[in-house]
This record gives C-alpha cells, structure tokens and sequence, in this order.
C-alpha cells in the first residue's frame, strides 16, 4: 500500500510538472518602428515638425540675404574709399565702414542666435513628442498583449548594443504591429470625435 501510494504520488508530481513544463510561456513580436511610421499620430506630429522647420529655415535664408545685401554694401563703401581724393571724404566713408561692420557683425551674431534657438526648439519638440508617443505606444503594446494573454512582448525593431538586433529569430509567434497601430488610431480618432468643437 505505502508502495502505491508513493507512485501514485510520484506519477501526480511528473504529471504536473510535465504539464508545467508543456504550457510554453505565450510570446509575440511588435515593430515600435513601424508603429511610429504608420501611427496617425506621429504622422501629424512629422508634420508640425516639417512645418517648424521650414519656418526656421525660411527665416534663416530671408537673414542670410539681408547680411548678403549688408555684404555687398561694405564692399561698394571700400571701393568707394579707394576711389576717394579728399581727406574729409575718406573720414567719413571710414567712419561709415565702421558702422556697416558692426551691422554684419551684429546681424550675424542674430542669425547665429536664431539657429540655436531653432535647433533648440526642434530638438526639444522632438524629444518630448516622441517620449508621449513612446508612452502611449507602450501602453497600447500593454492593453493589447494582456487581452491576448501573453506573457512576452518583444520589439522586431530594437538593437542591443552591439548594434544586432535584439531578436534574431522568430518563429511562428503572433505580430502585434497592427493591431497596437489600429488600437491607436482607433483610440485617436475617438478623442477627436469626443472633443469640443472650436468656434
């Protein structure tokens, strides 16, 4: 009787442990990189950004002709000087360099200004959009592996250090890509149908 119990027993602990062994942890794939490229979202943002940036630039240009214009304006001064006879003359048009060479110098240094602080502010909206995209994405990859009741999520798209990707092979697991791109949109265009109209 202890005998049969005993393997009774045993036969109940390899089962269970063979069961626990036979449940393979659920793991799917996403593409956070496809996910940026294809989201609403992150469309409209590359957008704005464009937008600002052709802004800046735009403004750069219009400053890079005007110091042009302050350029050439120096040189037809030196010219001037050099083709000047009188004394008094050449005082005054030396007096007039001084201040043209001072509006370059100070025209340049705003435009130098206004690039960093484009570059700034590029670089700022930037960083802070992409950390809230990064969140949001996060949380859907979250939602939607926990209705399907997974246990790992990895991202196709990231690379260790040593610039291989982090998974370098995958078989027969389930991609989640579409489904976070479509549970952001979805979720997107509800808030926009949910918020106030501007008048």
């Amino acid at each position: 009787m202890y005998t049969r119990a005993w393997g009774i027993a045993s036969f109940s602990i390899l089962f269970a442990a063979s069961m626990a062994f036979a449940q393979a942890p659920k793991i799917a794939t996403v593409s956070v990189a496809k996910i940026f490229d294809d989201l609403d979202e992150a469309k409209m943002a590359n957008t704005t950004l464009k937008t600002r940036t052709s802004g800046y630039r735009a403004k750069a240009q219009l400053m890079a002709l005007t110091e042009r214009d302050l350029i050439r304006a120096y040189n037809a001064k030196q010219t001037e000087l050099k083709g000047a006879a009188d004394q008094a003359v050449k005082g005054k048009i030396s007096q007039e360099l001084k201040i043209k060479a001072q509006q370059i110098q100070n025209h340049r240094n705003d435009r130098n200004a206004h690039v960093r602080s484009a570059n700034k502010d590029i670089s700022t909206y930037s960083n802070r959009v992409r950390s809230a995209l990064l969140k949001k994405i996060r949380a859907a990859i979250d939602e939607v592996a926990k209705t399907k009741k997974l246990d790992y999520v990895f991202d196709l798209s990231g690379v260790s250090s040593t610039n291989v990707p982090s998974v370098v092979y995958t078989s027969n697991t389930d991609d989640l890509t579409d489904a976070v791109i479509k549970h952001l949109n979805d979720k997107l265009r509800a808030e926009a149908l949910d918020a106030p109209a501007e008048n």
